[in-house]
């Protein structure tokens, strides 16, 4: 619902809600919420479209107002106080209270078990871990990181009358990472880009871009002194910001050199309720009208497939119809996996091929190795039929880039994408840099960007290999897309291996595939 209306119209537009929720006074629920059982919701409440309630959590605006944005998910056994904002897609942990007159932006993610104790605010893009106690009248900024056991005090005076007029709560400025078990004074302000580490009392403001730990909390470096054990300069987001003329807001474009066309070559459809994420089609097209993509690789959520494929299949046949979607069909291999199972998967593909555009195969979930001689039919099949693969890789062992590599040269017909620049982390990924370095890059292997947030891995790799067999891909939603562009375009890259890199490789790639008209 998008305007003020009797409750009794609350189930139209695809919203579900449990018979034993409680909801009174003046509730405008938007469409697309599921609220689960046992919750209550009175007063002045907004909850925005596609925005998840789930058990026993409880909103009361009697006298003030509780505005929940869209695509948010509030968890269970939450208690949001009136005059609580919150903006979209922002995700509420378990057992959290947030107290009245306290504004929290888009992006954000609260861990649960915190305690956000009112007057205060939270800027887009920040996260909060587990056991955090945000006091009253607290500033957190944009983009920061605040781990578990952070206790910002906020008055030095002993009870009395007027002891609540003084109250100041601690303000921690955009881009500042504080470390585990944190207690700051009253007042203290934490500037920008600092980084605090564990344990540490911070009884002074620190400054700018400052390392600083201890009881009392002292600067010990500046960040940019900070090196990876290879010698690697650590690069922070107000870091690139400088670099490619930015403000520190992820929110405007006009922080991007890069305006064309994209293609993104890896984003998952589907919910994923083990880490509280999902996207919907409908939102993807979305973000592709949002950001200009003119075509987006869409993965079929791993648990539909395994188990539900009548709903991979629903996804895979919407997606196919959309100009701007291309859907993969993620396949799932057990460790216990006979040929009687490839069999059945290679069928399934085969059915619904006309809907299946590509595939993707994560060795990690599957604890399969790509490589594995008992999953080599499928990639034959894969091979005939002329796929785009897609194959995760990342810090686990059965996961090494290096194993695709004679997976790519027996089947050259097929095009294999890596995912994660071929590790993920950074030191897998320079390892699988050196591999492919000594043993040269077969033609028909690709990476992608996608969980790339150190730039200069990018650079490196295009340094070795050049910028033709580089993809861009966001991860989404595991990454935010805007942040995976960003660390793209920080890479330092000419215009020309930017325009390759964002479409031009990937649009020649589905033409050769014939899955896009040239």
């Amino acid at each position: 619902m998008n305007a003020r209306q009797p409750f009794s119209t609350i189930n139209q537009h695809d919203i579900k809600i449990d018979s034993t929720v409680i909801i009174e006074g003046d509730v405008v629920i938007g469409e697309g919420v599921e609220i689960e059982p046992f919750s209550i919701i009175k007063g002045n409440v907004v909850i925005g479209n596609n925005t998840y309630i789930s058990s026993s959590v409880r909103m009361v605006a009697i006298e003030g107002k509780i505005h929940i944005g869209n695509n948010c998910k509030v968890s269970s056994g939450t208690t949001i106080h009136q005059n609580v904002t919150i903006g979209d897609n922002t995700f509420i942990g378990h057992n959290t209270i947030i107290r009245p007159m306290t504004k929290i932006g888009n992006h954000v993610s609260i861990g649960s078990l915190n305690q956000i104790e009112g007057h205060c605010s939270i800027g887009d893009y920040t996260r909060t871990h587990s056991n955090v106690h945000i006091s009253m009248k607290s500033k957190i900024g944009e983009h920061c990181f605040i781990a578990p056991g952070f206790v910002p005090t906020n008055t030095p005076y002993p009870l009395g009358e007027r002891c609540d007029d003084f109250v100041a709560g601690v303000t921690v400025e955009s881009h500042v990472k504080i470390g585990a078990n944190v207690t700051t004074a009253p007042g203290v302000i934490i500037r920008k880009n600092s980084l605090i580490g564990f344990g540490s009392v911070v009884t002074e403001e620190i400054p700018a871009n400052s390392v600083a730990f201890g009881n009392p909390c002292k600067v010990k470096r500046r960040v940019d002194e900070i090196k990876y054990p290879n010698g690697e300069k650590v690069y922070s987001l107000m870091d690139i910001d400088s670099k490619i003329g930015g403000s520190g807001q992820r929110d405007s474009d006009t922080m991007f050199k890069y305006q064309g066309a994209v293609i993104d070559f890896h984003v998952h459809c589907g919910k994923f309720p083990q880490w509280d994420l999902g996207l919907s089609l409908s939102e993807a097209k979305q973000l592709c009208e949002e950001e200009n993509i003119k075509k987006m690789i869409v993965l079929s959520d791993l648990q539909s497939s395994d188990l539900e494929p009548e709903k991979t299949q629903q996804l895979l046949i919407e997606a196919s119809q959309s100009e701007s979607l291309l859907p993969f069909h993620w396949v799932n291999i057990h460790p216990s996996a006979t040929r009687k199972d490839i069999i059945r998967q290679i069928n399934y593909i085969e059915k619904n091929k006309h809907y299946i555009k590509g595939l993707k195969y994560h060795p990690s979930i599957s604890q399969v190795s790509c490589d594995d001689k008992r999953i080599q039919e499928l990639w034959e099949y894969a091979n005939q039929e002329k796929y785009i693969v897609l194959i995760h890789s990342g810090r686990n062992e059965i996961s090494h880039g290096k194993y695709l590599d004679t997976v790519a040269r027996c089947n050259r017909d097929a095009v294999w994408v890596l995912a994660h620049l071929g590790g993920g982390v950074f030191d897998r990924i320079m390892e699988c840099i050196y591999y492919y370095d000594n043993k040269s890059l077969p033609d028909n292997l690709y990476f992608d960007t996608s969980q790339t947030t150190h730039p200069v891995l990018l650079k490196r790799l295009v340094e070795h290999f050049g910028d033709q067999n580089v993809l861009f891909g966001s991860d989404v939603p595991f990454l935010d897309y805007k942040l995976v562009k960003y660390c793209v375009l920080a890479s330092g890259l000419r215009e020309s291996s930017l325009e390759r890199i964002f479409y031009k490789n990937a649009r020649s790639l589905l033409i050769g595939k014939k899955l896009i008209l040239s």
